[in-house]
């Protein structure tokens, strides 16, 4: 897919929930004439309504959390996003350092934050630029269903298969499907990968930061 930005000013909006990262790297954006920061917003709610209200962004630089959504939830609501809007360039820039887990989402391109701005500059710059060939969204390899996400979103909050079923709607025997499912998808192994992940997804979130 294909994405042009003929635009002068590059449209950026940054999501991120600590008011801290979020001013600093507006205050660095400033200093760039051809970008424009349109929106730097604490969460994904503030995010969708922004990109239904506003037309020319060109690219959305957000965290995979935020203070209501943990990093499952956050898989769900990038990945809706991308969906509804092709046309926009979604960059990751986030804390968690889990390829595994940031290729989920499905977006264009992820870094850590502890990147040096200059190289993140350089990057936005070269999409702006010029024209940028992504891999399509559904060309991410092992991606997770979107059953299997909302039934490791469900694990994320409850405890037990049964649990989970009753939760969902569904039977003891096709939730330990699943499980088995996202198990071979994400390469954990066996149960106890699943239930180390399943503590990173809890531990790293603006509470336990």
């Amino acid at each position: 897919m294909a994405i042009h930005h003929p635009f002068s000013l590059f449209n950026i909006v940054h999501m991120d929930p600590y008011y801290i990262y979020r001013n600093g790297l507006t205050e660095s954006f400033s200093n760039c004439k051809s970008f424009n920061v349109i929106g730097s917003l604490s969460c994904f709610e503030d995010l969708e309504r922004l990109l239904s209200a506003k037309e020319h962004i060109n690219v959305v630089l957000c965290e995979i959390y935020d203070a209501s959504c943990n990093i499952a939830e956050g898989i769900k609501i990038i990945r809706r996003m991308i969906k509804k809007y092709p046309q926009i360039s979604f960059i990751l820039l986030t804390s968690i350092d889990n390829d595994a887990i940031l290729m989920q989402c499905g977006a264009h391109n992820h870094f850590l934050k502890k990147m040096q701005i200059k190289s993140l500059i350089k990057i936005i710059s070269q999409i702006k630029n010029r024209c940028v060939y992504f891999p399509a969204y559904n060309a991410i390899e092992r991606e997770l269903t979107d059953t299997e996400l909302s039934i490791l979103i469900s694990f994320c909050h409850l405890h037990e298969i049964k649990e989970v079923g009753m939760a969902n709607n569904f039977t003891y025997n096709y939730v330990s499907h699943i499980k088995r499912c996202i198990i071979k998808k994400m390469a954990l192994k066996n149960n106890f990968g699943f239930l180390r992940l399943i503590v990173f997804i809890k531990n790293n979130n603006i509470l336990s930061l």
